[in-house]
């Protein structure tokens, strides 16, 4: 019994210490808070479609993750009117990082892992028994970033689908 107690007593001290490991990455100083804010272009294509996109980056659930919602609203030849919206929850899991999952008004929702260097988040997104995808968040600016998306094609090479440059709306 004693020893059961002191493999749990040690558990316990172990899940502790994840948990202030984790708690010790302040979002604030992380990647992922050079994405705060409101984005846009009204410039934008997508799908071959011009478009209307907008990004919204902020801190969510007191703080522990960033939320970044985005929406394409794309005009048809034919004048009729598409709209795609699609929400992601990030979390800093080391100082270069993340993890997160997306859900979109599709219908779907994929598992994320990203990481970054100093002017670009790569989130790769999904899974193989479902489809993979990355999207590329590319700073050329504080005020303006592109976003890439590709999928991955069945010989594993990446197919761009959308690309857009949206700028920061001054606060």
């Amino acid at each position: 019994m004693r020893i059961l107690l002191i493999k749990i007593a040690a558990l316990i001290l172990f899940l502790f210490g994840i948990s202030e490991t984790n708690a010790q990455i302040n979002l604030s100083q992380t990647f992922l808070n050079r994405l705060e804010g409101n984005w846009s272009t009204d410039k934008g294509k997508s799908f071959g479609m011009p478009a209307v996109v907008t990004m919204v980056c902020k801190k969510s659930l007191d703080s522990k993750f960033i939320e970044l919602s985005y929406t394409i609203e794309m005009s048809a030849a034919d004048g009729k009117k598409h709209v795609f919206e699609g929400r992601a929850f990030y979390k800093p899991v080391s100082e270069i990082q993340f993890v997160g999952t997306w859900f979109d008004s599709g219908g779907e929702t994929h598992p994320i892992k990203a990481s970054h260097d100093s002017t670009t988040l790569t989130s790769l997104w999904g899974t193989a028994e479902t489809k993979l995808g990355k999207t590329l968040y590319v700073f050329s600016s504080p005020n303006i970033i592109e976003i890439i998306d590709f999928i991955m094609k069945k010989d594993s090479s990446w197919k761009e689908f959308n690309r857009n440059t949206l700028y920061r709306e001054h606060r």
